[in-house]
């Protein structure tokens, strides 16, 4: 996370990942993706059912264009 502080130029500071919570329930329902916006108190990973069509979600899924760090600055970020 100090990094990532001192890429934005801001003052870092601790963070409680065991306490997080953010929801945005009527953009989401505007958009008809409930929960699309929800942080669940703990920051892990929870596998979920896409919203994208299978058509549009097998063409994209190989892409992964973040996990290429090639000429990219950003993966110091991952230090």
């Amino acid at each position: 996370m100090s990094l990532i502080y001192q890429f934005l130029g801001e003052e870092p500071f601790e963070h409680d990942f065991e306490n997080v919570e953010y929801q945005e329930p009527e953009f989401d329902n505007k958009l008809k993706t409930t929960g699309l916006h929800q942080v669940r108190a703990k920051v892990e990973f929870k596998p979920r059912t896409t919203i994208l069509p299978p058509d549009l979600f097998e063409r994209f899924d190989g892409l992964s264009f973040w996990t290429d760090s090639t000429n990219s600055r950003a993966k110091l970020l991952c230090i």
